[in-house]
């Protein structure tokens, strides 16, 4: 993998991004087009496409990661359910804010080509997104925009986009609000290997850093190999 490849994947640079301005976030400039006949797909619709999440720079992600190990970060088990780091080991810490978070350099939201969304059209001013699958159940507020971005996805429709997170065959829980651009995600993570996330780890001074290289192959197979 050549250091300009690298440096994407692991969220070291932005050179692979554009600002999109009626939806206020920074993507792979590959995506610009797709994502913006999405949001006007929905608009016809009556769902008003709202970015949460898109782009994470290394740093980013590192504070994050780091805030959940210290338990600054609210961390939450499979269940959606606080957990309380001091009463769990350094490997259970590990596995359970890889439920829900991604290691720092490993993130699809480094690639430009991911996003956290969300319908905002109905929504109270007042309301905090949470990103939670209670919001996207049956009485939550997303409701009906995740079921007709369903329909969009089985049907070929979403304009290249789809959910790598359905909890059916990975280590990650199920993320309805992540949508990802297959073809270009594909372009980045076909180009991973167990020795480029080791080696990654290795050099970095993350948290759990020890934890993370002891369990390398079970992590990369389950949590990051596309």
């Amino acid at each position: 993998m050549n250091k300009k490849m690298l440096a994407e994947l692991t969220g070291m640079t932005q050179d692979h991004l554009i600002f999109h301005k009626d939806l206020n976030c920074h993507i792979h400039k590959k995506i610009f087009q797709p994502l913006s006949d999405l949001a006007t797909h929905l608009e016809k619709n009556q769902f008003k496409l709202h970015i949460v999440s898109s782009f994470r720079s290394y740093e980013h992600q590192k504070r994050i990661w780091e805030e959940k190990v210290s338990g600054k970060r609210i961390l939450l088990d499979e269940f959606e359910l606080p957990v309380d780091v001091k009463k769990i080991g350094p490997t259970n810490l590990l596995f359970s804010i890889l439920n829900w978070s991604m290691i720092p350099g490993f993130s699809r939201h480094h690639l430009g080509s991911d996003l956290d969304v969300c319908d905002t059209r109905k929504l109270a001013p007042d309301y905090q997104i949470k990103l939670t699958n209670e919001e996207c159940a049956a009485e939550g507020p997303f409701h009906k925009f995740h079921a007709f971005l369903d329909e969009l996805i089985e049907n070929d429709e979403c304009y290249g986009f789809f959910r790598p997170y359905t909890g059916l065959s990975r280590g990650v829980k199920p993320e309805r609000w992540h949508l990802s651009h297959q073809e270009v995600s594909n372009s980045y993570l076909s180009q991973l290997s167990l020795e480029v996330f080791t080696n990654f780890i290795d050099h970095s001074d993350l948290s759990l850093k020890k934890e993370i290289l002891d369990h390398a192959e079970i992590i990369f197979n389950q949590f990051i190999k596309p």
